[in-house]
């Protein structure tokens, strides 16, 4: 089996959050939603259905309440709905982080603040060493120009900290996409499908997965 490493498989949006963060989670969300009638594609344009939605998850219905009407094929870009998205799985976030399968922004205000204290200090001394250079007549700086270039623009990069799954979460989603990948390719002829099948489908595998589906308009009309 796959070793999971505390991922909570029953819930298609924690699976497509640690897949691809927001996007994954808003095509799960858009997925399910569509499977339950909640919404359609109608022309270029998603409309929102008449359905039950007392136990829709939270994602879902921030979907709901901000796809009427949204053009189909840049709704996975939409800049609102995948801020809503991040706020709705920040528990879900800490979850993963604190496993050690997401990176996360605990921790590194010290670090940050060492190096941010460094790269001052280093940039102080460049400066005063310019300074006494010049008024004593010193033209031997080219070296302390290049230290002084070398931390100001490589430090910054250095602080460019990675987000999304950690070395490990990325094999977990690897193993578990291998582990469905034949359940994937059957969805199409299953009867019994739940919208958290679908909702699975989309956020681990992306759109493409509903091809041949009865969800295919949905594939096609919202490239992934």
């Amino acid at each position: 089996g796959v070793h999971l490493e505390g991922l909570n498989r029953q819930d298609p949006f924690e699976v497509a959050y640690l897949t691809d963060g927001a996007r994954g989670v808003l095509r799960a969300a858009l997925a399910s939603l569509m499977d339950k009638g909640l919404l359609r594609i109608s022309g270029d344009k998603l409309v929102r259905g008449e359905g039950e939605r007392n136990n829709l998850h939270s994602v879902e219905n921030a979907v709901y309440v901000r796809a009427q009407n949204e053009e189909a094929k840049s709704i996975l870009g939409n800049k609102e709905l995948k801020e809503a998205m991040d706020s709705h799985m920040a528990d879900t976030k800490e979850r993963l982080t604190r496993l050690g399968l997401m990176y996360g922004e605990s921790g590194l205000g010290p670090v940050m603040l060492h190096v941010v204290a460094g790269w001052v200090l280093v940039e102080g001394l460049v400066v005063w060493r310019l300074w006494f250079a010049a008024e004593h007549g010193h033209h031997n700086v080219g070296f302390i120009i290049l230290l002084g270039l070398a931390f100001l623009f490589v430090v910054p990069m250095a602080l460019n900290i990675p987000n999304g799954p950690t070395a490990r979460g990325k094999k977990v989603i690897e193993d578990l996409q291998v582990s469905l990948e034949s359940w994937k390719d059957r969805l199409a002829a299953k009867h019994d499908t739940s919208p958290n099948d679908w909702a699975l489908a989309a956020g681990l595998f992306g759109l493409a997965a509903l091809a041949g589906t009865e969800h295919a308009a949905m594939a096609s009309a919202m490239p992934s």
